[in-house]
């Protein structure tokens, strides 16, 4: 009963209520349903014309004020909406509504968003990002949910095996499988000629081999990283480049060489993540190299 209940409900919304809407509030209807809660800036950029949320809710049931400018569409439209939009267009829809929440940094909603409508190859432009902006930090049970939905046939994909090796390490830092599935995807971005996704990939590398202090494995991916087509400027590469050589400086037993390699380190160009762990190895080496007062100050800024 109940779903018969439902089913009615859904064709009343199509015929009596998005027959009368035209054209551009279908669009900005379909564009709030799909991000769950959305000011007019966002879902105009969205559907790439004006839009007016205020009068949408005024006449649009189930449509609701969150807060003075955002607004919430209930999930009761999807179905309706997806009856009456051009599967086309409500494709490209989609995937704006999944690159202005990568752009926002809202990487949680855009992969929560990309999964419900099973578009991995959103996914997959998430993942990337996921791993980019959260290299050391990874929101584990997360990652883990999008990569169970994800069918045998699409799993292949180098973000999403680039996501699964981000969450092998941040389970265990000593699982030495991280650094072939690192190489097979840094090689598969080589070969689509992909130079960001390959420094990505080659970052995730530096970090594992970091985590187990394989010196051979960072000499490794510091030569590669430094060879990556056109990324000779690249703010990751620069870094990693500096960071390895401190690492490596460090374990040498040299805290002070270390540090001169950080002094040139693009700390401000790079994402939060991996600037903090580089800021945070060099308060250990300041802290190695008896420089106490330093290191506090380093730490609180």
């Amino acid at each position: 009963a109940l779903a018969m209940q439902e089913r009615a409900s859904v064709d009343y919304l199509r015929e009596e209520v998005l027959g009368r809407l035209p054209l551009a509030d279908r669009r900005s209807l379909f564009g709030l349903v799909t991000v769950g809660v959305a000011d007019a800036a966002l879902v105009a950029r969205i559907t790439g014309a004006p839009v007016d949320l205020r009068a949408l809710a005024d006449r649009v049931p189930l449509v609701a004020r969150v807060d003075d400018t955002h607004f919430r569409a209930h999930d009761l439209w999807l179905d309706p909406l997806l009856h009456v939009l051009d599967r086309e267009e409500v494709r490209e829809l989609k995937v704006r509504a999944v690159d202005e929440l990568i752009d926002r940094g809202d990487l949680a909603r855009a992969g929560a968003l990309a999964v419900t409508h099973a578009d991995w190859d959103a996914l997959a432009r998430v993942a990337l990002d996921l791993v980019r902006t959260s290299i050391s930090v990874l929101p584990v049970d997360t990652a883990s949910r999008w990569l169970d939905r994800v069918p045998p046939s699409r799993s292949s994909a180098p973000e999403l095996r680039l996501l699964s090796a981000a969450v092998r390490l941040a389970r265990d830092f000593a699982d030495v499988s991280v650094d072939a599935l690192v190489d097979e995807v840094a090689d598969a971005c080589r070969a689509r000629h992909d130079a960001d996704a390959e420094v990505v990939a080659l970052a995730l590398g530096t970090v594992a081999a970091q985590s187990r202090g394989d010196i051979g494995r960072l000499l490794s991916m510091a030569a590669r990283t430094t060879g990556v087509p056109g990324a000779d400027g690249h703010p990751v590469v620069r870094l990693a480049a500096r960071g390895i050589a401190a690492v490596v400086a460090e374990m040498g037993g040299d805290p002070e060489a270390a540090l001169e390699e950080f002094a040139g380190a693009p700390l401000d160009d790079v994402p939060a993540p991996l600037a903090l762990a580089a800021h945070r190895f060099r308060v250990h080496c300041l802290l190695l190299a008896g420089r106490a007062d330093d290191a506090v100050d380093a730490a609180e800024r």
